[in-house]
């Protein structure tokens, strides 16, 4: 059986992002920008928001094992191959990319002259 291609796909995922910026002015033409920027604000009001789920590409799983003889084959060594059909239901068909799906603040002051 084979999945046709793009046939599976990922939950959909909302996120906002805000940014505040407020302008001291400190001599002259100088002013001071602080600002704050909060990435992922859903996840800050409720940790089940703003969750960015997807299909792990890079998990791995052991879908066979091998054994290898070095009598076999004449002295030449083999390998014996068995298939390992339990770790098949045990792979995620989505995770949570926690370094995205949580929310980060980034505070700081900019001089503009």
């Amino acid at each position: 059986m084979t999945t046709p291609r793009n046939s599976e796909v990922s939950p959909w995922q909302q996120t906002i992002d805000l940014k505040f910026i407020q302008q001291i002015p400190v001599y002259g033409k100088v002013r001071a920008e602080l600002y704050a920027n909060v990435l992922n604000f859903w996840n800050l009001i409720d940790h089940n928001w703003g969750l960015q789920e997807e299909v792990p590409f890079s998990y791995k799983r052991a879908v066979a094992g091998a054994t290898f003889n070095p009598a076999g084959n004449g002295g030449l060594g083999s390998w014996a191959y068995t298939f390992n059909s339990s770790t098949l239901n045990t792979v995620p068909t989505t995770v949570n990319d926690t370094p995205i799906s949580r929310w980060q603040a980034q505070l700081g002051v900019r001089i503009r002259f």
